[in-house]
C-alpha cells in the first residue's frame, strides 16, 4: 500500500492562479493541476492508495479554506 502523507490542493477557481504563483516563486513545476479532482486522478495514475490532502490558506481568513477541506473529506482516490 502506498500512502502519500503530504499533498496540497485548492478550490478549482483558484488552483491555476495559485500554482502559477507558487511555480514562479519556487522555480518548480507542479505535477498536478492543483484541483481536488486532478490530484485524485494523479494519485490513481501513480498507484497511491491513500493520501493526506492538505488545503492551504492563501489569506488570513481560513474559514473558507476549512469549509472547502471539509467538503473534500471522505473523497476516495
Amino acid at each position: 500500500m502506498i500512502i502519500d502523507i503530504h499533498q496540497h490542493f485548492y478550490p478549482d477557481a483558484l488552483a491555476a492562479r495559485v500554482l502559477g504563483q507558487l511555480s514562479r516563486n519556487s522555480g518548480l513545476t507542479p505535477v498536478t493541476d492543483g484541483t481536488l479532482a486532478g490530484t485524485l486522478a494523479m494519485n490513481r495514475q501513480w498507484g497511491v492508495d491513500k493520501a493526506v490532502l492538505l488545503p492551504v490558506a492563501t489569506s488570513p481568513e481560513v474559514s473558507a479554506v476549512n469549509r472547502f477541506a471539509l467538503s473534500a473529506a471522505g473523497e476516495e482516490i
